[in-house]
């Protein structure tokens, strides 16, 4: 098979905004989570303030991410990207989250949207939560070898968990 110079630079012109896309919105989501740091760990913010502030951020990221996008899977999963990223740098803040995006008529005219983000919120600020309170909780879940939760069959690697508990 033979690609012409042509073909080439259409697959080039066709590829170039998509992975453009993907690199914005990783940077864009870096900033995000940076932002909404220095908000959360402020001593001189307000709650409402610190609120209020992180639900601006949140929607001036999310209309960055979106402003050029038409597809709707293509604009709630930016959305859902940058909101979870929120969620993870600021769990107890997951309604100003939500109140930054359901100021956008974009994401607010998709079906559905809300609920999916509010749920992918959620499950990430849940995650972050626990990981704050038990941070040896990751490390448990990697140390599981058999994958059953609870690492108390043997799973051949021949450590302690392969002993009986009558042992």
């Amino acid at each position: 098979m033979k690609i012409t110079m042509k073909t080439s630079l259409a697959l080039l012109l066709v590829l170039l905004p998509v992975a453009t896309s993907h690199a914005a919105e990783s940077t864009s989501a870096k900033a995000l989570a940076e932002q909404i740091g220095h908000i959360v760990h402020s001593h001189t913010l307000t709650l409402k303030e610190k609120d209020d502030q992180i639900s601006a951020a949140v929607r001036d990221a999310v209309r960055a991410a979106i402003a050029n996008l038409t597809d709707p899977a293509e604009i709630l999963q930016a959305t859902e990207a940058l909101t979870t990223v929120a969620a993870q740098a600021a769990p107890k803040f997951t309604h100003a989250i939500l109140v930054g995006v359901d100021t956008i008529p974009t994401i607010t005219s998709i079906s559905g949207a809300l609920g999916q983000i509010q749920t992918a919120n959620v499950s990430a600020a849940a995650s972050a939560a626990t990981a704050l309170i038990d941070p040896g909780s990751a490390k448990e879940k990697k140390d599981d070898d058999d994958g059953d939760g609870d690492d108390n069959k043997p799973d051949g690697d021949h450590d302690k968990d392969d002993i009986s508990p009558s042992h």
